[in-house]
């Protein structure tokens, strides 16, 4: 949707991409939907810790409390169709290695300093 909107100027959400799955739907609601200007969330700069989010300090607190500890894991399998080929654990883990370089959520610890709870992104491995 962010794609979208940016490449062509108008505001679209997640919403609609699902609701209109078909190439030519999309494309009769884009022509429909009004120009806008695109407003990309602002890089933050790289600094040791980051204040957390409303929503991230409540989980830290319900965290630190021992209530639901488990409810916000999110564990999941994934069977991977490779027809006839053999599984590459070497293309695999480079795979993985991207992807968490890519996303700095994924590479984010929380930490104490001076009594504050900060979360902190590791580099990622160059």
């Amino acid at each position: 949707a962010n794609r979208i909107q940016e490449e062509f100027s108008v505001a679209i959400g997640l919403k609609e991409i699902f609701l209109y799955p078909v190439l030519q739907d999309q494309s009769d609601v884009l022509a429909a939907l009004e120009e806008s200007v695109y407003e990309s969330i602002p890089v933050a700069a790289v600094q040791d810790g980051y204040p957390l989010s409303d929503a991230q300090r409540r989980l830290w607190f319900l965290d630190q409390l021992g209530i639901a500890k488990q409810s916000f894991n999110l564990c999941w399998l994934c069977n991977i169709e490779l027809g006839n080929k053999a599984f590459n654990p070497t293309a695999f883990s480079s795979s993985m290695k991207a992807i968490v370089s890519r996303h700095d959520s994924l590479r984010t610890i929380f930490k104490t300093e001076a009594g504050e709870i900060v979360q902190q992104v590791i580099p990622a491995a160059s």
